[in-house]
């Protein structure tokens, strides 16, 4: 029977990424990869050159899925803009573990990986979100001296870091053996995001007006 190209890749990348996330590259072994596959390493190499073009691979997979499960609405204010994309991203981080694992083996090795393959990823969002704090700083209502870029990446990393709290129990005090529930879940990401849009908003919405940061 002749093999089907498209269902032998996608049955590689679904075991790869499960291998890389579990293991990181440097502890995965292609033998693994292709037996949680059902093919041979034969045919690994017939569509990826090395390890190393595989876990690219997987990286530009990932990245991609992320940017296509956030749908900012470009006509929301520049506050209510990044509020929905931290919650798109913590719900992305949420159900695809292993896109966090992934990019804690990625922030362990220095982002190399994600580093060399930066031309190929999407960047359209954060460029977006940039643009959105741009706006903000200078309709004053965010802080002057935040640095946008500096402010979205922070962010970023805020978001799938707080993930590694969620195994840590002790962390979030919720007693031995209990892990966070669905409930849980989403009160963390209410509270994350408000502390993350507080550490840049001159002055709560709440009260209904923005002022210019002080000296």
């Amino acid at each position: 029977m002749k093999r089907d190209p498209i269902k032998s890749k996608q049955r590689i990348i679904e075991a790869a990424t499960e291998h890389f996330a579990l293991y990181g590259m440097a502890g995965t072994r292609v033998d693994e990869i292709a037996k949680s596959a059902g093919i041979n390493n034969a045919m690994i190499y017939h569509y990826y050159k090395n390890k190393k073009s595989l876990y690219h691979e997987v990286l530009k997979q990932q990245m991609k899925n992320m940017h296509e499960s956030i749908n900012l609405d470009q006509s929301l204010d520049e506050k209510e803009i990044i509020k929905q994309a931290i919650s798109g991203y913590f719900d992305f981080c949420y159900h695809h573990p292993f896109y966090v694992s992934l990019m804690m083996w990625e922030m362990v090795e220095d982002w190399k990986n994600l580093n060399e393959l930066s031309e190929k990823i999407q960047h359209e969002i954060n460029e977006l979100l940039v643009e959105k704090v741009t706006q903000g700083i200078e309709k004053g209502y965010f802080y002057q001296d935040i640095d946008p870029r500096m402010f979205v990446s922070g962010a970023i990393l805020q978001v799938f870091c707080s993930f590694s709290l969620f195994k840590h129990l002790n962390l979030l005090n919720k007693g031995p053996g209990i892990s966070p529930d669905s409930k849980d879940i989403e009160r963390y990401k209410n509270k994350l995001t408000i502390q993350i849009l507080r550490s840049i908003m001159v002055k709560d919405d709440n009260e209904g007006n923005h002022h210019g940061a002080t000296d």
